[in-house]
Formats: structure tokens, C-alpha cells, sequence
């Protein structure tokens, strides 16, 4: 196997594990804490808050993964894939009751998700070509991504299907995280070198000269949570606390995605829009005023594959299909994917903590519109100031 097949592999099981898990996880999470005694809005605010957790854990542990590079990415790589299964595995052992009284029981198992999920965003530095590689056979390309596309909706099944789902969901998506580590061990190690200590990161990182970059990744960040973190707890509490109507809605959204995205944008290369910042800005904001006037399941899927098909939602680190950002996508990894890295965290964070904030004021799904309203102008206004930028 070569070093390009094994890292294909490799992202493309752990593609599907985060595909399965990375919604589901957190909100099983809320719907726990609920049923823990929690109200709805104390159940949000705990949330969120371990989100915050995860993210300032990413932040402050980035400068140090990526002085780490210089003594292997394999090796990194590899220990962030563990991480991530030791999150879910963890997880699925406290819905197992391994750690002891209920409500004991829980908290160690979602502070210790929060923890692990967030070493490994802080440690896991996607291969370079491997993100936008999922198979080196050709013509398979598109076939797993629809496979990938399907997992949502699988998952909602097995949560929902018998008493244990959720705990049998949650093992399943750490054997695939786990499985992804197997290939790595077929690639060679590189290395690469960073130049900067703990300290001139963090000096770098609020200079002037990367003031420009840190703002952008912050807004971008914003962008993100909204979409991958807030936007599906939205649906779920839309849909009546269904996970399945959330897994069908999820996987008919992908694949409208997958089949439609190739077709519009030839469509917008033809019309030679596609690189125009208002038309691709407007696109945003049909899709965010869509979702905050979101009145059915079908408003939801056109919200979103309006965004996925007609946003190059790659510019901002996001890839909806495993639900997740980063700064280092299709590119090497150098002292200023670093600082992205720790402006996304940032940017994530803040609008958690908004959620939290508005919380206090207003019933739970207020609380989310308003952020949701927060991270749409996000969206619009890194569209424009990319552009600009460009």
C-alpha cells in the first residue's frame, strides 16, 4: 500500500466514523443531561459549555501539536485518531453505566468526551492530497461518498431501533476511528519543521501582521460551529427530539448534495459567477434566511444543500459530510495554519458562549436562533472579505 492509498484509507474510515458520530454524540449529550433532571435550557447551557471546553483544550494544545510535527505527522496523526475513538468509547461506557451512580455516570463521560475530542482537533493535521482523496481507484470517488452520505441515517437507527441503541451506535463509531489507525501504520513518517516557540505562537497570533488572518479564522470559526454544531441541534429540537427524522433529513440533504454539487457549479461556471463574491453571498443568505424561517424538513434540506452546493464551503475548513473544520485541508501544514487553527477554535467558542449568554434570556430555541442569526453574518462576511482578500 502506498503512503497515499494508506492515508486515503485511513481519512476515509475515519470520514465515516465522524460522519456517524460527530451530531449524534452531542446530542445525546443534551437529551442526557435532560433526562439527568436538567431543564431544556439548562441542558443547552451545559452543552455548549463543554464545547467551549473542547475548544479552548484545541486551542491551547495546537502551538504544542504542531511543534510536535517536527518529530513525526504520522505519529500525530495516529495519536489524534486514538484520541477520537477513546472519546467515543468513553462515551459509550458511561451510556453503559461503567462509571458508577447516574448522574456521576454521566459527567465522566461527557467532560471526558469534551477533553479527548478536543486533543484530537489540537493533534490531528489532515494528510496533505489525502482530504480531498477519499480513493485512489478511479470512479470510486463518488460511490463512497455516497456511502458516507447514508451513515447519518444509519446511525439514527441503531440509536433508535432497541433499548442500547445509542451506547451500540457509540462503540461502533470508535471500532471505525480505531480501524483508521491501521493504515497509518503503512506511511512513512514526515516531518515538518515549525519555527516558532509556545510563546512567539501566541505573540503571533495578536501581532498586526496576522491580525488580518486571526479575524478572518475567527469569523470563519463562527461560521463553522454555526453550521456543524448549533444548526443540528436546531433540527433536533425542530423535529420534535426525533433522531430519525434528524438522520433522514441529514443523509437526504448529502446526498441532494453529492448528485447536485458537480451540476451547479457548471452551472455557475457557464453563467461565470462562480468566483463572484455577491452571488455566492446572496446564496448564503437565501440558505441562513431559510433556516431561521425553517417551517418544515423540507425547508431544511433546501436550506442546506442551497449552502453545500453553491458555498465553497472548503474555502472555510468545513467538510459537512464528517461535520468538521480545519485549517489545514488540501494544504501543508506551516506556522499559519496554526494560527487559523487557534482562530477557529476561538471563533467556535464565542459562539457557544453567545448561546449560553442568550440562554439566560430566552427559551432554548431562541437562544440557537440568535446565534444562528450571529454565525449568518459570520458566513456572508467572510465570503465578501475572502474576495477582497483575493
Amino acid at each position: 500500500m502506498t503512503n497515499l492509498s494508506a492515508l486515503a484509507t485511513h481519512r476515509f474510515l475515519l470520514r465515516a466514523a465522524l460522519a456517524a458520530g460527530t451530531v449524534f454524540a452531542w446530542i445525546l449529550i443534551y437529551h442526557a443531561l435532560y433526562f439527568s433532571g436538567e431543564s431544556k435550557t439548562g441542558a443547552l447551557v451545559v452543552t455548549t459549555f463543554l464545547y467551549i471546553i473542547s475548544q479552548v483544550l484545541t486551542f491551547i494544545l495546537t502551538p504544542l501539536s504542531a511543534q510536535n510535527l517536527g518529530h513525526g505527522t504520522q505519529r500525530s496523526i495516529l495519536y489524534a485518531t486514538l484520541a477520537i475513538s477513546v472519546a467515543y468509547l468513553w462515551l459509550a461506557a458511561s451510556s453503559a453505566g461503567v462509571f458508577g451512580p447516574d448522574v456521576e455516570n454521566l459527567w465522566w463521560g461527557i467532560v471526558g468526551f469534551a477533553i479527548l475530542t478536543g486533543v484530537y482537533r489540537a493533534f490531528y493535521w489532515i494528510p496533505y492530497r489525502a482530504s480531498s482523496a477519499p480513493s485512489t481507484v478511479p470512479g470510486t470517488t463518488f460511490l463512497l461518498e455516497v456511502f458516507l452520505a447514508l451513515l447519518p441515517l444509519s446511525a439514527s437507527i441503531v440509536i433508535t431501533g432497541y433499548p442500547g441503541g445509542a451506547w451500540v451506535m457509540l462503540v461502533g463509531v470508535a471500532t471505525l476511528a480505531f480501524l483508521a489507525s491501521i493504515p497509518l501504520t503503512a506511511v512513512s513518517e514526515a516531518y515538518e519543521p515549525y519555527a516558532w516557540t509556545y510563546g512567539q505562537t501566541l505573540q503571533q497570533l495578536f501581532s498586526p501582521i496576522n491580525r488580518g488572518l486571526f479575524a478572518a479564522s475567527i469569523r470563519d470559526g463562527i461560521q463553522g460551529a454555526g453550521l456543524l454544531f448549533l444548526w443540528p441541534l436546531t433540527i433536533f429540537l425542530l423535529l420534535d427530539w426525533s433522531y430519525e427524522l434528524l438522520g433522514l433529513v441529514m443523509t437526504v440533504t448529502l446526498l441532494l448534495t453529492v448528485f447536485g454539487r458537480k451540476i451547479v457549479r457548471t452551472l455557475l461556471r457557464v453563467l461565470d459567477v462562480h468566483r463572484s463574491a455577491p452571488v455566492t453571498a446572496a446564496f448564503a443568505a437565501s440558505s441562513w434566511i431559510l433556516r431561521l424561517a425553517v417551517i418544515s424538513p423540507t425547508t431544511i434540506v433546501i436550506a442546506d444543500v442551497l449552502y453545500h452546493t453553491c458555498v465553497p464551503t472548503k474555502k472555510f475548513g468545513i467538510d459537512h459530510i464528517a461535520h468538521e473544520q480545519a485549517a489545514d485541508g488540501s494544504h501543508f501544514v506551516d506556522e499559519r495554519t496554526a494560527l487559523k487553527e487557534m482562530g477557529f477554535a476561538t471563533g467556535r467558542a464565542l459562539l457557544a458562549l453567545i448561546v449560553m449568554v442568550f440562554a439566560f434570556y430566552a427559551s432554548p430555541l431562541i437562544a440557537l436562533g440568535g446565534a444562528l442569526f450571529v454565525s449568518a453574518l459570520a458566513s456572508i462576511v467572510s465570503i465578501m472579505r475572502s474576495a477582497s482578500v483575493r
